[in-house]
């Protein structure tokens, strides 16, 4: 239970969702960062957003090139906007021939930002970008599956 409704009264937080009990759920679809900055105190110090955006699942801890990624990119935090770092770390086996058309010989240390992991980062971001585009085009592999298994 959380107090949110500004008299002490408790409120539960489904019935936020609904339009007659403050219309919590409007102001959530509008996403976090905005939500945020609509309830005030102190809220936005709990937000994980790049530009405005909230983070994807792939987590820089893990992943540190996407650190990268988050930070530079136009529009934000976008999972699909570069090549995981995986593929240059423990499944580099399997993509060695593919990494060497681009320039990559080495694996590189897991979980770590060398300047070979941001120079991964930046020629992959540019081969997932189609020209005159501001967004690359991909579609994330989880995305599909929801549509093929919906249930």
């Amino acid at each position: 239970m959380i107090t949110f409704d500004g008299i002490g009264r408790i409120v539960q937080p489904s019935d936020l969702m609904d339009d007659t009990a403050l219309g919590f759920g409007n102001i959530l679809a509008e996403g976090s960062d905005r939500a945020a900055k609509t309830i005030g105190h102190g809220t936005d110090e709990c937000l994980i957003t790049f530009k405005g955006q909230e983070a994807p699942a792939h987590m820089p801890q893990l992943k540190p090139s996407f650190a990268i990624i988050y930070a530079v990119n136009p529009f934000g935090a976008d999972h699909q906007s570069s090549e995981h770092d995986p593929a240059i770390e423990d499944d580099f086996d399997y993509y060695t021939e593919r990494l060497g058309m681009i320039g990559f010989k080495e694996k590189q240390e897991a979980q770590s930002l060398s300047y070979e992991k941001i120079r991964f980062t930046v020629i992959t971001q540019y081969l997932y970008k189609c020209p005159g585009l501001s967004k690359p085009v991909s579609i994330c592999v989880w995305s599909i599956l929801a549509v093929i298994w919906p249930e």
